[in-house]
């Protein structure tokens, strides 16, 4: 790499970590991510007991619990170990560009990836999607070395990390079918055919002995999660309106409004580009696009048949975070197809379409997912200081975010199933945190009949407002038959007496 390129990379690198680092400064956990503080101060064994039960495989939090023992359990102290893989995962898409196409590509990905909005929503997260992401690189890539070369210590690592993955998120039979499948196209069109094919077949099988004590835990797991039922007349609707969601979200993140014109000039040129890559001769993305094609196809599959299919259409993004460096990697081999000047160009209308996605980030316009941008410290500083001694709060029903937050201040956190226990106590202050809107589920109707009882009950009361949701998505989401709400958080103050000011 000579003095040019390395300055590029290193560049690229810098500005992911400085954006990486602003914004684990501004977020609070969104609710996801409270489910990971809860775990990480765990012990091991609760922690796979846990898991066992729910919705992932461990290694991801056992990992982020050994983390936090050392550098804590706050924001930053789990965040940053999704920066690590994050930047982990950034060196392992150049150094697989490079394999698959060559270093002009590679200092492309570089540059995309430090300014993509998505990365930036996502990459942070104290989740397991950094994790995740650099995982199915590191398969990717020393699969493609172990075929190029059959040199066994590839092969060693690609069965260690398809283990690992394995046991990170269930999502990782997706890679490891496109992975396969790859193989097979290559063996078949190779004229050295029978390179490598024993011990590929070996190592494949390796990793499935070593997944099989979790079998039935994942067995078990799509039987809660999954409820198939008969084909709808409108499934070939549902299909597409998630994949253009899941394409307007890799292709421009989830902090531009649908009626932005720069998002659209953003999702043409991610068009133009993949066509492009589509065109090659040398079939280069061919990896990279199969790993994008059939990871898109399990997670609308998924989307589809998950018991909570509302929640399976907000999560198809972050969930399919791992696919996203192979999503860029076709889009910088359409873009290597063009002339150094055009390149650049095409370059150029990215990083302005991404540098804006970046400033909506920063500066919460046009949000998509106002869950996201939640700011849950300064709701609680907000309680902390107005708050009489003896104030209740009450979260709305399975908002994990607002019950963490609340333990996390030294509160109680209550719900309105509790309220008739509670009325009798006749308290002089109460903080209702109503949040789900936008969401559908068990118990609403009574937490609406709850607040009414306090509105009524309570002469003063005062509402902020926080996490507002743009008005041109909220039109984009009504049409698609999505719950219209202004504010993901309405924080009420009811007092016996009206508050003096």
């Amino acid at each position: 790499m000579n003095d040019w390129y390395r300055l590029t990379v290193i560049s690229a690198l810098a500005i992911l970590l400085l954006a990486q680092s602003a914004a684990i400064s501004r977020r609070s956990f969104w609710e996801d991510e409270t489910l990971t503080a809860r775990l990480a101060v765990m012990d091991f064994k609760s922690i796979v007991e846990e898991r066992a039960g729910n919705n992932h495989p461990p290694l991801y939090w056992l990992s982020v619990a050994a983390w936090g023992r050392v550098f804590g359990y706050d924001e930053w102290g789990l965040k940053s170990f999704s920066l690590v893989w994050l930047s982990l995962a950034f060196y392992l898409l150049y150094r697989l560009t490079v394999e698959v196409l060559n270093k002009r590509a590679a200092r492309m990905a570089a540059v995309l990836f430090s300014l993509s909005p998505f990365v930036l929503t996502y990459g942070h997260n104290a989740r397991y999607y950094a994790m995740s992401a650099a995982l199915s690189l590191l398969i990717a890539l020393s699969a493609y070395l172990y075929r190029a070369t059959g040199r066994a210590p590839y092969l060693g690592v690609y069965i260690a990390v398809a283990i690992a993955l394995s046991y990170t998120m269930y999502m990782s039979v997706a890679i490891l079918l496109a992975v396969n499948l790859w193989w097979l196209i290559v063996w078949q069109r190779s004229p050295r055919a029978g390179h490598g094919v024993l011990g590929w077949a070996m190592g494949q099988a390796l990793v499935g002995l070593v997944f099989l004590p979790w079998l039935s835990t994942l067995i078990a797991a799509a039987g809660r999660n999954f409820s198939p039922g008969p084909v709808q007349s409108g499934v070939l609707i549902e299909i597409l309106q998630r994949l253009a969601y899941l394409g307007f979200a890799f292709g421009v993140g989830e902090f531009y409004s649908p009626l932005n014109p720069l998002a659209w000039i953003g999702l043409v040129a991610v068009l133009l580009a993949m066509l492009m890559a589509l065109f090659r001769r040398d079939h280069a993305i061919r990896l990279p696009g199969l790993v994008l094609l059939i990871v898109i196809g399990f997670s609308l599959i998924i989307s589809m048949v998950a018991a909570y299919p509302q929640s399976a259409w907000q999560s198809l993004p972050n969930r399919a975070f791992f696919a996203y460096p192979f999503f860029l990697l076709v889009i910088v081999g359409g873009l290597d197809h063009l002339k150094s000047r055009q390149a650049w160009l095409a370059m150029g209308v990215f990083s302005v379409v991404y540098g804006v996605g970046m400033f909506n980030y920063f500066a919460d316009r046009e949000v998509v997912k106002p869950i996201l941008t939640v700011p849950w410290k300064a709701i609680m500083e907000q309680i902390k200081a107005e708050s009489a001694s003896s104030a209740l709060i009450f979260c709305s029903q399975a908002d994990t975010a607002c019950d963490y937050y609340a333990r996390r201040y030294g509160w109680d956190g209550h719900h309105a199933s509790e309220w008739a226990a509670l009325e009798v106590e006749n308290p002089s202050q109460i903080w209702w945190i109503h949040t789900n809107l936008g969401t559908v589920i068990p118990g609403m109707d009574n937490e609406q009949q709850v607040l009414e009882v306090m509105r009524s009950s309570y002469p003063g009361s005062h509402t902020t407002y926080y996490a507002p949701q743009n008005a041109g998505i909220r039109k984009f989401k009504s049409v698609l038959g999505q719950v219209d709400y202004a504010f993901r958080v309405e924080l009420y103050r009811f007092d016996v007496q009206f508050p003096s000011e």
